[in-house]
């Protein structure tokens, strides 16, 4: 099958891109391992309120609002330090967003292919040839939005990244909550817990090295007041946590990758945001694209160039995690470490 752009991922970033590429006139294809768009969800679903001026496309899809940010901090001595930061946003039904922009991308003529992973690439002058257990693709531009362990990337030969794993559960709360919490305790090493609210549920999860579900028990048990225990749907991922790999394009001639999202290491490595960052990319990634196609540009490699903000913001955070791992077993000092890498700071 022919195509000039195929995206291989079809979770925010890859959407991001598709939906952009629509809006130009193109007709992408996506191509998707799993077997339905927005499942599982693999992150705790918020964005700040500031993400509305770049879309509007996930409004349909607010589950709920937030007022701010409350940190707990627990120390080696088992000393408990709070504060609150006001920060306005939502958390969001991320599957029904994916849903949406899915819908809009079919409507707008770009395909989906689902249940259809990559299993071989291979790279001529002027193609590139993707090969999946149903079909063959031969196309220009590869978009590379397969998430942290990126088949694309290694078919491209893109150096692989350091992965934080991350485990969470759905769980129903016991009444309304108005801001998103954090934990930090010196068994959730280099990470968090988490508690984001989401209408009459909530995400609780941590991520950090050798998380567990014993460790996760743990904070569910901190916020026993706002949850019950039980859950009504457990996931996990891995989170790129050192920042945006060295190379995020690979041009060959006429045809080219470009990863995005977390693919490309576009996530906070002190926060593990990444939806923003992941919408932002596909975005940027379309209309270079879009301009490469039209022939305005004779490289992909401006996408490495209009991304350097992005990079440059995770760069800052990155060394903040350094900071914060080098000097996580500081006992006498723990709560100012964490305060002096954590977002307070920025």
């Amino acid at each position: 099958m022919k195509c000039e752009i195929l995206i291989i991922g079809g979770s925010i970033s890859g959407l991001a891109t598709a939906f952009e590429l629509t809006r130009k006139g193109c007709a992408p294809i996506i191509i998707d391992r799993k077997n339905e768009i927005g499942n599982p969800v693999q992150c705790a679903e918020y964005v700040p309120a500031l993400f509305s001026t770049n879309t509007d496309t996930f409004t349909s899809a607010i589950a709920n609002r937030v007022d701010g940010l409350e940190t707990h901090i627990i120390d080696y001595k088992n000393n408990i330090d709070k504060d609150f930061m006001k920060q306005n946003g939502y958390i969001l039904d991320r599957d029904r967003w994916e849903k949406t922009l899915a819908m809009e991308i079919l409507k707008n003529g770009g395909r989906l292919f689902l249940s259809e992973p990559m299993v071989n690439m291979e790279f001529g002058t002027d193609t590139i040839t993707v090969e999946t257990r149903k079909r063959i693709f031969s196309c220009r531009i590869v978009v590379g939005a397969d998430g942290p362990q990126s088949l694309t990337a290694m078919f491209a030969r893109m150096h692989t990244q350091k992965l934080m794993p991350a485990i969470q559960w759905l769980l129903p709360t016991k009444y309304e909550i108005d801001r998103n919490y954090v934990l930090f305790k010196p068994e959730i090493v280099a990470g968090y817990g988490w508690l984001f609210p989401k209408g009459d549920m909530a995400n609780v999860g941590l991520a950090g090295w050798g998380v567990s579900r014993k460790k996760l028990k743990n904070v569910i048990d901190y916020f026993a007041d706002f949850i019950f225990p039980t859950p009504i749907a457990i996931t996990g991922g891995l989170i790129p946590v050192y920042g945006v790999r060295e190379k995020i394009v690979n041009n060959t001639g006429k045809s080219g990758v470009i990863l995005v999202g977390d693919a490309a290491g576009f996530t906070d490595p002190i926060t593990g945001a990444g939806i923003v960052s992941a919408f932002e990319t596909g975005t940027l990634a379309a209309e270079v694209i879009s301009e490469f196609l039209e022939g305005k540009i004779d490289t992909l490699d401006v996408y490495s160039q209009r991304t350097k903000f992005l990079r440059s913001a995770l760069e800052r955070s990155r060394k903040k995690r350094i900071n914060m791992e080098n000097n996580w077993n500081n006992e006498a000092e723990f709560t100012q470490i964490i305060r002096k890498n954590w977002i307070h700071s920025r």
